[in-house]
């Protein structure tokens, strides 16, 4: 029989890796290597993009992120080395465990090579894609398989964002956000407690560098003194309202650059919970503290009903593809009461069903969408007719403006049980 010859090393103008008769460990290095060619090619994608959105809306180039600037000059100098890690088990195959990790990575770096914009292919046909950007998992920026219609569009909006839920106390969420600029630098939200902040950045070898705080309760700064200290992260918060660290003070209008991560949100003053509460906004994303719930909005603990309304419309103006990062886990009890404000509501009931699947299975409901909550959320719906007639048959009495139905909804929410 005929020896079949051996297979011939691949050459190319940048030395591919040769398939054959590698070992894994050395595979997984060669990966990594191209993944960071990847991720360059992907910055100088999103770079095109911005610049390209920049000349449309008439904007200069040379426009930066002053609050940004200000933040990084009240940091403390200092140095940091950073190191890729792999959360590695006593006894585990570390080889093995590299190996999938770069597999990992290069499988979504490889999907970047062939993803267009659904609006750059126009007509296209598809398969809508189910479990693509999971609820309770990190949304990545170039996911796999690559989804069509609108979930495409969320994805091009949020293409330069991993954001995971961190829990903290009771129900709390604290956002943990990573840019694919520098895999190991991260901003949190909202941090009311330092110690499951720092147990994450531990495990996975991440920096923060900076952290977003929507208002001054203390379940979401409680923990900013300690992380500041351990960390020398810089911090932004809202400008009218006592915060228990030093921080860049923003207000509505304001556009706050994190440092490290390459990233820029827009500031939105949304009062009602408490006087000064901010929002933060960008890349698809919101991040709202407690103004908005999902299927709910935050008791009125220092604003009016008018405020938190007008500030609960600013947000429902943003596109419906916005993912909705709130600060707490109260979906299912607002979808009970959503449900006795609406019982006819075929996508309350349908919300219901798929939120409490998730919470059995342990998984947070969150993020939502604008586009989920203008459909559920009574809060968002007090100009809706079958909102307004169960807010006037509570209340016993015509409700004229869609602040008095919002404040009788409010009061309802307050004693519901």
């Amino acid at each position: 029989m005929t020896e079949r010859p051996a297979s011939e090393r691949l050459e190319a103008e940048h030395d591919e890796f040769a398939l054959t008769g590698q070992d894994a460990a050395r595979f997984a290095q060669h990966l990594v290597g191209v993944r960071r060619e990847f991720q360059r090619m992907r910055q100088e994608h999103h770079v095109y993009a911005v610049r390209l959105q920049r000349q449309l809306a008439g904007l200069s180039d040379e426009c930066s992120a002053v609050c940004g600037a200000r933040g990084n000059e009240r940091r403390a100098p200092r140095a940091r080395e950073r190191k890729k890690c792999i959360p590695f088990t006593p006894g585990a195959d570390l080889d093995a465990m590299q190996s999938k990790r770069a597999l990992e990575c290069a499988r979504d770096d490889c999907a970047f090579l062939f993803e267009q914009h659904g609006a750059e292919r126009p007509g296209e046909p598809g398969v809508e894609t189910d479990g693509v950007c999971a609820h309770g998992e990190s949304i990545t920026a170039a996911p796999l398989p690559r989804p069509v219609g609108r979930q495409a569009a969320i994805v091009a909006n949020s293409r330069m964002l991993d954001v995971r839920p961190i829990p903290a106390f009771q129900d709390n969420y604290i956002w943990m956000i990573r840019s694919e600029r520098d895999p190991q630098a991260v901003a949190v939200v909202d941090p009311g407690d330092a110690e499951p902040v720092l147990a994450a950045l531990a495990t996975e070898g991440l920096q923060l560098e900076a952290i977003l705080a929507t208002h001054h309760h203390a379940d979401h700064v409680g923990g900013a003194a300690r992380l500041v200290k351990a960390t020398g992260a810089a911090v932004f918060g809202p400008g009218r309202e006592r915060l228990p660290v030093e921080a860049t003070r923003l207000a509505g209008g304001d556009r706050v650059g994190l440092p490290g991560l390459e990233l820029e949100f827009e500031v939105l003053d949304v009062p009602g919970h408490t006087a000064g509460h901010i929002a933060y906004v960008g890349h698809g994303a919101l991040f709202c503290g407690d103004t908005m719930f999902s299927a709910g909005c935050g008791r009125l603990f220092e604003g009016t009903a008018a405020q938190m309304l007008s500030s609960l419309d600013a947000l429902s103006e943003l596109r419906d593809e916005t993912f909705v990062y709130c600060g707490h886990e109260y979906t299912l009890a607002n979808l009970k009461f959503a449900t006795e404000v609406e019982s006819g509501n075929a996508d309350i009931a349908d919300y219901v069903k798929r939120a409490t699947a998730l919470r059995t299975e342990g998984r947070p409901t969150l993020p939502s969408t604008i586009g989920l909550e203008k459909r559920v959320n009574p809060f968002l719906r007090s100009r809706h007719e079958d909102v307004k007639s169960s807010a006037e048959r509570r209340a016993g009495r015509p409700l004229p403006t869609p602040v008095a139905v919002f404040a009788e909804v409010r009061s309802w929410k307050d004693t519901f049980r």
